[in-house]
């Protein structure tokens, strides 16, 4: 929630870049300290997005402004999200079979108030992942105008999922859809455009 909370573990391993001052890290407590910074001026501190063990964990923003007063330390709480990844892959159901199919829109929404969460596109084998979920409940769906656009269905149209809450984020594999066109009587299925 973006509020420290007791109980709540520190995170090691934030590196933070500034223009100026000195900067000391406690590697006991995680904190890292800036002295003899201009006071009565607006510095901007940047942390690092990329500086943590655990890809699950993100910083919301990677930026701040920090007016600074005379002789005072003043206390920045940067707080961690723990986000979960949720992957599968899409088939394409032809004559011959089926076998993964690239370029396909797959759309998260956060349920239950249904708002889209992200989207991302598959890959040339039919595989797809995102890692941007907070914890809670999901449905993942093959991208509705795409699908009209290239006169296809998806079997199941909604996969419900849940990310649940976790240290090193939760990982949700084996969403799996099937595309089969929608024209009857069709044998050559054109390549969907993205």
């Amino acid at each position: 929630n973006g509020v420290y909370e007791k109980g709540e573990p520190r995170v090691p391993g934030l590196q933070v870049h500034l223009n100026g001052g000195r900067m000391e890290i406690d590697q006991r407590d995680t904190s890292i300290r800036i002295f003899d910074l201009e006071p009565y001026a607006t510095h901007f501190i940047e942390f690092d997005r990329n500086s943590f063990d655990n890809i699950a964990w993100r910083i919301r923003h990677s930026v701040v402004s920090v007016a600074i007063d005379p002789n005072q330390f003043r206390l920045i709480e940067v707080p961690i999200s723990v986000l979960g990844e949720a992957s599968g892959m899409v088939y394409l159901k032809g004559p011959k079979g089926t076998k993964g199919q690239g370029r396909i829109l797959v759309d998260f929404y956060r349920m239950p108030e249904g708002k889209l969460a992200g989207k991302t596109l598959t890959e040339q084998d039919g595989y797809f992942s995102l890692l941007n979920f907070p914890p809670g409940k999901y449905v993942a769906c093959i991208d509705s105008a795409q699908l009209q656009k290239i006169r296809m269905q998806a079997q199941p149209q909604l996969i419900p999922f849940e990310i649940n809450q976790s240290i090193d984020g939760d990982v949700i594999d084996g969403l799996e859809f099937i595309l089969q066109s929608t024209i009857t009587g069709s044998l050559d299925m054109a390549q969907p455009s993205g």
